[in-house]
């Protein structure tokens, strides 16, 4: 079902969100959340196409009715769930892209936290009888939920500190929510037993929530938003909860793609300390620019990579990072003789390209997530990163990543198994304007295709990793218009397999770092070649 609706949306965008407008007067609130899950998920896919003529047409008319019904001093149907409240937000910042107009300043203003013009759900609640409270919560609130769970909105708690009187307290009102929300033991509580619950997050597509969890969630969901709100949640957490348990673009698996790559074992040595130390030095320069790729024409230059060779027939293996890095060209000359004097470029003396957990793809591309007034604790944007030979050091030159990486974690959802993909770095798609589409991890300019992600091979066979393109005339004009050069640090190890049984011996030569390969090259633009 969340799979499907997305595809509706995308098909017939102004009937779907009407449909998910309709729905917030639903009092389930299960409902109107899991349709604006998906009514988000398909803005994100593709309200930067222009061809996408309803899409686009629609946004800027369906933001003043979620305004309207939502956030408005007099909404009919205001939330404070945080996934349900982000979903509508996101879709509204979207829609001011398109039409900055669609909304007033003053009206803007109310889709700014603490929310104080709407109601707290979790105010002025009627008081119920302690024993029913307490059969509620012993039913619903399993140990994980109410310890982990429930226990991260209070900051400084301890796990398993039942005795905070903060918590204790949230625990009541959130099960005192449920009962609001129509949860009651004896009705529920048969039909429960006889489900398959599990983890409300993974990879079992069979289970069904317990009616106990699922109004468990909604209560906790409506907390998260209220304490973010009033800035009661630990500085680590943001709008978002890490709970969120579907990515609503449903990015695909990426594509994958064959390479010219060297043949690293043939006519090398056998003996294990000859292949460490006399082994093979891969040259990649023949894929770190391609005329085309997939039939995607234009010229494409590699921003960066990750390549493992194994062996055939034996446990050799080689593995080499193709680390692209965006630095000041009056650097380059420095950079690549820091990096060449570098007994081991590992444990970050080449800054490692910063991740995303909990933003999903459709967001990849944007500064920060849409309609949302915090950053993900992982937001390193603007974090100075440098290649240095010491990591404890002030020393180092700076530089630029050129990726980002989407890590979205697998357990979330077995409908979210694209996890550990890349995309050019949130700077390269600001100054570029490069979007996200559905059903592809290439992103996109107002001219076609921008970048190109690829799988290489299978994790374990003879060559896997993952390359990323991008087009040379965008690169070419963010280097014009940054004054910077791009300059592959390209390094690796020669070794064996993890089920090689003889790496003991090799220490002395692992220690002196005879296993290391290293080789750097400058790219040179179309104007200055």
């Amino acid at each position: 079902m969340d799979h499907f609706l997305p595809v509706v949306d995308i098909r017939r965008p102004n009937s779907f969100f009407q449909l998910a407008i309709e729905a917030t007067s639903i009092t389930d609130p299960y409902v109107p959340e899991r349709m604006f899950a998906a009514a988000y998920g398909a803005t994100l896919a593709i309200w930067s196409d222009i061809n996408a003529v309803e899409m686009r047409e629609s946004l800027p008319h369906v933001a003043r009715d979620i305004y309207s019904n939502m956030f408005a001093p007099d909404a009919a149907n205001p939330t404070r769930h945080a996934l349900y409240q982000q979903y509508c937000l996101g879709i509204i910042a979207i829609a001011r892209i398109l039409d900055s107009t669609c909304l007033t300043d003053d009206e803007a203003a109310h889709l700014l936290p603490p929310f104080n013009h709407l109601p707290n759900p979790f105010e002025n609640m009627p008081q119920f009888d302690p024993l029913l409270i307490k059969q509620a919560r012993d039913e619903a609130v399993r140990m994980d939920f109410g310890n982990y769970t429930v226990g991260r909105l209070i900051p400084g708690r301890r796990n398993y500190d039942d005795g905070n009187k903060e918590y204790q307290q949230i625990l009541q009102a959130i099960v005192s929510r449920m009962l609001i929300l129509g949860y009651t033991p004896e009705h529920f509580e048969p039909v429960d037993r006889k489900m398959y619950s599990g983890s409300r997050m993974g990879d079992d597509k069979d289970k069904v929530d317990r009616y106990g969890k699922k109004y468990s969630w909604i209560a906790y969901f409506e907390m998260w938003g209220v304490r973010f709100a009033q800035g009661l949640l630990d500085d680590r957490h943001n709008a978002r909860p890490s709970d969120a348990d579907i990515d609503p673009t449903f990015p695909p698996e990426a594509d994958n793609i064959n390479l010219p790559l060297p043949d690293l074992f043939s006519n090398q040595p056998i003996d294990a300390r000859d292949w460490i130390v006399k082994g093979p030095k891969p040259d990649y320069y023949n894929i770190l620019e391609i005329e085309e790729i997939d039939g995607f024409q234009g010229q494409w230059v590699l921003l960066d990579g990750f390549i493992e060779h194994n062996a055939p027939r034996d446990d050799r293996q080689v593995f080499t990072f193709l680390r692209g890095l965006f630095v000041e060209t009056q650097e380059v000359e420095n950079l690549c003789n820091l990096f060449k004097n570098m007994e081991y470029p590992g444990n970050s003396a080449i800054p490692e390209t910063p991740s995303y957990h909990y933003t999903y793809a459709g967001e990849m591309p944007f500064t920060s997530i849409p309609g949302s007034h915090s950053l993900e604790d992982e937001e390193t944007d603007h974090y100075e990163y440098t290649v240095s030979a010491d990591m404890w050091s002030d020393n180092g030159i700076p530089v630029d990543i050129t990726m980002q990486n989407y890590s979205w974690e697998s357990y979330h959802s077995v409908m979210n198994q694209s996890g550990n993909s890349y995309l050019p770095s949130k700077q390269l798609c600001k100054e570029l304007e490069l979007r996200y589409r559905a059903n592809t991890w290439d992103l996109q300019d107002v001219v076609g295709t921008a970048s190109l992600y690829r799988k290489v091979g299978e994790y374990g066979s003879e060559n896997s990793g993952f390359i990323s393109y991008l087009r040379r005339d965008l690169l070419d004009r963010y280097l014009l218009e940054s004054g910077k050069t791009l300059v592959w640090l390209i390094w690796g190890e020669r070794g064996f397999h993890y089920r090689a049984g003889n790496t003991d011996k090799l220490h002395e030569y692992y220690a002196k770092h005879q296993h290391i390969h290293k080789s750097a090259y400058i790219y040179v633009s179309a104007s200055d070649s």
